[in-house]
């Protein structure tokens, strides 16, 4: 009986040293502060010197880069557009020359077809002359000028005028003298008769008129 009790004992006191225990530290855990989680914040310290110029550096030669790089293609615009002006500047001389050549090979074929016409028109001239001076053959003499209008009418229609020389003074641009004579009341140099018809094509000289000029009075 008393081994019972006491062994009854004993485990109320363990119990309720165990439940002191407990309770003593739950007590120490109020008491004490809890711990803040705390983070490290990574230092931010400034650039040094050193790194700042390098830092410029850098910039100024992406800079210049991009500077030279835009002169560069200005310089390209340029050239092309230079060469493009060229381009054009030899299509229109390309042009004129063709058309250049183009027109003198027209006068050329007009010059070669209308020679003989020429010689044509300077024996019906001297048929006039000489029909004039004859006095006869009056409808031969009309028949032969109705003809010789017909020629020059004809010239003129493909671009061939005659040089007019009937008081006209010496111009070597478009008379051939051929012989002087004395002319009383005749200036020097002008023409006092034409020995062959001249003409122009186109206001070019085709032919210079041949003619005899005054010596003028004092020769």
């Amino acid at each position: 009986m008393n081994s019972e009790k006491e062994h009854e004992e004993t485990k109320i006191n363990l119990e309720q040293k165990q439940h002191e225990h407990e309770e003593q530290n739950v007590k120490e855990r109020k008491k004490s502060p809890k711990k803040k989680r705390t983070t490290r914040r990574k230092s931010s310290r400034a650039p040094t010197k050193k790194e700042l110029q390098l830092q410029l550096e850098t910039t100024e030669n992406k800079l210049e880069k991009m500077e030279a790089h835009i002169a560069a293609s200005k310089e390209r615009l340029e050239e092309l557009e230079d060469e493009k002006l060229r381009l054009y500047a030899e299509m229109d001389n390309a042009r004129k020359r063709a058309q250049r050549r183009i027109e003198e090979e027209r006068r050329r074929a007009v010059v070669e077809s209308i020679t003989p016409v020429l010689d044509v028109a300077d024996n019906l001239e001297r048929a006039i002359q000489s029909a004039a001076e004859n006095q006869s053959g009056e409808a031969i003499l009309s028949g032969v000028k109705m003809v010789n209008k017909q020629l020059i009418d004809a010239l003129t229609v493909i671009g061939i005028e005659v040089i007019e020389t009937e008081g006209a003074t010496f111009d070597y641009n478009m008379h051939e003298a051929v012989g002087k004579i004395s002319a009383p009341g005749k200036a020097p140099n002008e023409i006092v008769v034409e020995v062959s018809r001249g003409y122009l094509l186109e206001g070019r000289l085709l032919r210079p008129s041949k003619v005899i000029v005054a010596t003028g009075d004092s020769e």
